[in-house]
C-alpha cells in the first residue's frame, strides 16, 4: 500500500475501524507503514488490544543466525530479552508465553494494549498510532542496546 495508507483513518475511532473489515485491512497497512515496518507482520484486533505476530522472515536477521540458519539459543535469548523488557519497562505490551520462537517455530506474538478502551473505545487511530509508535520506538531502542538492530523491512 502507498504512503497514504492512513488516509481517512486518523480521525476515526479504533472501535469503529476494528468493526469494519476494509478499515481493519487499511489499519494493518497503516500500522505497519507508520509504526512497525516489518514485512509479513500479521495483526489481530480485539476490543482492548492489538496482537502482532512476527513472521518467520523476521527471524532471518543476522543476529539470529547460527550455522546458516536461525539458532535456538539466539532465538531464546531474544525472547528472554523481550520478556525482560516487558517486565522492566511496563509500557503496555505483553509477550505471548505460550508460543516461543525456535528453529522449528519461527514465530512470536506480542500484544499491545489499546489506550482508553475502558472509556468506550474513544481512542482515535491517530492517538493509537502515537501510542504504539512510542512503545515500539522504545522497544527497538532497548533491543538495540542489547545488540539487536530491528531494521525497518517493509
Amino acid at each position: 500500500m502507498d504512503e497514504d495508507s492512513c488516509k481517512g483513518l486518523l480521525e476515526k475511532k479504533y472501535i469503529e475501524v476494528k468493526a469494519d473489515e476494509n478499515l481493519r485491512r487499511n489499519l494493518s497497512h497503516c500500522l505497519n507503514k507508520k509504526v512497525f515496518n516489518i514485512d509479513g507482520i500479521f495483526f489481530l484486533y480485539s476490543t482492548d488490544s492489538i496482537t502482532i505476530t512476527f513472521p518467520s522472515e523476521f527471524f532471518t536477521q543476522p543476529f539470529f543466525i547460527h550455522g546458516g540458519k536461525p539458532g535456538n539459543t539466539k532465538l531464546q535469548n531474544f525472547y528472554d530479552s523481550m520478556i525482560n523488557l516487558e517486565k522492566r519497562l511496563k509500557l503496555g505490551f505483553i509477550v505471548n508465553r505460550n508460543e516461543k520462537p525456535s528453529s522449528t517455530n519461527l514465530c512470536m506474538k506480542v500484544k499491545f494494549t489499546v489506550p482508553n478502551t475502558s472509556q468506550g473505545g474513544n481512542v482515535t487511530i491517530q492517538d493509537l498510532l502515537n501510542h504504539l509508535n512510542s512503545i515500539w520506538s522504545r522497544i527497538r531502542y532497548e533491543l538495540g542496546l542489547l545488540g539487536y538492530r530491528i531494521e525497518n523491512h517493509a
